[in-house]
Parts: C-alpha cells; sequence; structure tokens
C-alpha cells in the first residue's frame, strides 16, 4: 500500500498496530529529523520490540539471526538514498519471505531501487513517499504534529500560538518540538499554551545559536564549554538533531556524490554548499562515519538519563580528536 499524504498513514497506523502490523515499512522523505519522528511513531505502535539499526549491506544476515532477548524485533536502515539498485535487488528475497517475528523498516529521502523492487513487495510493504511533499503540506504537517505531541502533555496550543510558531525561522522540527516542549513544562497547571507563553519562554534565537554550535563541533571551530553546559536533556535532543544534519552532510560531500546531496537536502543554499565543500575535502568519508557511530551512542545515553552537559563535552571532545586524525594533507 502507498501513501502519499501523511494523515492517511498515520491513520493506517492507529487502525492496523499493534496487532496487525506490516512486515515492511518504507519512509522517503527530505529531512532526516523528521523521518526519525515517523520511524518512532511505527516503533510507539509496535509496542514492545527489539530494535537494531544497521546497513542495507547487513540486512540478509540480521533477517537470519535469531533474538534470544524478544519476541519481536524490528531491524531499521537509514539513509536507503545511497543505495544502488543492485543493493535492492539482492534484499529482495528475503524482505519476501519475512519471519512472523520481523519487522524491516527502510527509510531515506529517496532510492533507486527498480520498479519491480514495489511491485514485488507492495502486498507486505507500506510505503509512505513524501520526497515531493509540497512545503505548504509540510507546514501543516508539522503543526498537526505539535498538536499531537502536546495532546500527550495533555495540553492544548491555543490557534495563534501554533500559527506563529510555523512563521518562525527554526532549522528543523526537531528543534521546534523541543522549544514547545519547554513551553509546556513551564507553563505549569495551565492547560493551554497561550501565544503569551510561547514568546516568552521559546528561545527563537536558540535555532541559530544551536546551528552554529553543531557546525562547529563536526567542522571545526570555536566552541564555549560554558554554553554545552547549559544544555538540559531536551535542548540537547535537538542539537543531536542538527549535528546529525552536518554529519551526514558532511559524508555525502567527503564521497563527492553531488546526486544524493540535491536529493537529500533540496533546501541547502549554493553559498552554503561552497562553504562545506572545502572542509569537507580536508576530511575522508571515515571521519564522517566514525561520527554518525559515536553520535548514535551519545543519543541513546542522554535518552537512558545520563546528563546531557558531559555527554555533550565528551562527543565534542571525541569529534576534535577524530578530526585531529583524520585530517588529510593540504593540496
Amino acid at each position: 500500500m502507498k501513501y502519499l499524504k501523511i494523515e492517511a498513514f498515520e491513520k493506517h497506523l492507529e487502525e492496523a498496530l499493534p496487532d496487525h502490523p506490516s512486515s515492511i515499512y518504507m519512509i522517503l522523505l527530505a529531512e532526516p529529523d523528521e523521518r526519525e519522528h515517523i520511524v518512532k511513531k511505527i516503533l510507539t505502535g509496535l509496542g514492545k520490540v527489539e530494535q537494531e539499526k544497521l546497513e542495507l549491506k547487513d540486512l540478509e544476515e540480521a533477517i537470519a539471526s535469531p533474538s534470544f532477548f524478544s519476541s519481536k524485533r524490528c531491524l531499521i536502515v537509514e539513509g536507503v538514498e545511497s543505495e544502488k539498485a543492485a543493493a535492492f535487488d539482492k534484499v529482495l528475497p528475503f524482505l519476501q519471505s519475512l519471519p512472523q517475528d520481523l519487522t524491516v523498516i527502510l527509510s531515506g529521502s529517496g532510492f533507486k531501487a527498480k520498479p519491480t523492487f514495489y511491485e514485488a513487495l507492495k502486498k507486505e510493504m507500506i510505503f509512505l513517499d513524501l520526497s515531493k511533499e509540497p512545503p505548504w503540506e509540510r507546514k501543516k504537517r508539522w503543526q498537526k504534529w505539535l498538536l499531537d505531541a502536546m495532546r500527550q502533555e495533555r495540553k492544548t496550543l491555543a490557534p495563534d500560538a501554533a500559527s506563529y510558531l510555523m512563521e518562525a525561522n527554526y532549522p528543523s522540527f526537531a528543534v521546534l518540538l523541543q522549544e514547545v516542549t519547554k513551553a509546556a513544562t513551564y507553563v505549569g497547571e495551565a492547560k493551554t499554551i497561550s501565544l503569551e507563553a510561547i514568546k516568552a519562554i521559546c528561545h527563537f534565537d536558540q535555532s541559530e545559536k544551536g546551528w552554529d554550535l553543531a557546525e562547529a563541533i563536526v567542522w571545526g571551530g570555536q566552541i564555549s564549554i560554558h554554553t554545552l553546559r547549559q544544555y538540559d536533556t531536551n535542548e540537547a535532543m535537538g542539537l543531536l538533531g542538527q549535528l546529525r544534519y552536518h554529519i551526514k552532510l558532511g559524508l555525502c560531500l567527503a564521497e563527492q556524490n553531488e546526486e544524493i546531496i540535491t536529493k537529500a537536502y533540496p533546501k541547502l543554499r549554493p553559498k552554503s554548499l561552497e562553504k562545506y565543500k572545502p572542509l569537507a575535502s580536508r576530511l575522508p568519508p571515515s571521519y564522517f562515519r566514525l561520527a554518525l557511530d559515536a553520535l548514535f551512542d551519545t543519543e541513546l545515553k542522554c535518552r537512558s538519563g545520563l546528563k546531557a552537559p558531559i555527554l555533550l563535552e565528551t562527543l565534542t571532545y571525541k569529534l576534535s580528536q577524530k578530526r585531529k586524525r583524520a585530517a588529510l594533507p593540504s593540496t
């Protein structure tokens, strides 16, 4: 089943999960943090499930390996836009005969599989394709997700506050959600988050400051340890989302994959691209892959309740050392 609208897809999840999950989900969407938001919705719907993130080349082995810890497993493959059609052809037979206790989620900004790949799996696979979603639909989706998040907090967002937030210049949904969640905490017992509360509590310059900080941590630059020590867990998760953006962009640039950059970062300005290209030319792809591993480890520890400032300081130091060791000689 193929969906081109988020509303229909989410309605399907509500009706099907947890009792009637599909064996395969494919999520196509430009922004990594928004794909992650959808993947989390699927995982929440599945209930208690053992999760594993891996690359497409490792999927065959993972499918064949039984779990000794959980009755249900979910294998998550992120970044499928970088895979060639041959890689999808190789895993197709295994996806057609998945064990009943296994769910596979494929996620990326696009994918190069042949049309026969979808045709072969259309009975097993739920396919959400938002790769060509117009800007006004994206804004509508962000607003719906914010309202849903506030309902989970047993609060409502005033209509004028929601409209105001949609006009704010946030670089990602993760950062926007972080700020609104902060507002929900600070209003205390109040059931409605007003426009006045949003203006008083949300830091509309935080996205830019966080963006600059993420840029400095990944590419190298001046970093204030005092600033890192001010981050709480929610703010840290927003910063980690921005770090992921820079690391994945750096990996694409280091691999000189212009086609993937165009698809995965459709809003990247030419001026920004010219800024990051020379920085990426001095670092090998291995640096960015190691950085992704370090980021994933930091995110897991942050979610488990460890102190965010210590984790951010440690991650910053690790990337600094990896960058020094990995730097290519100037030409």
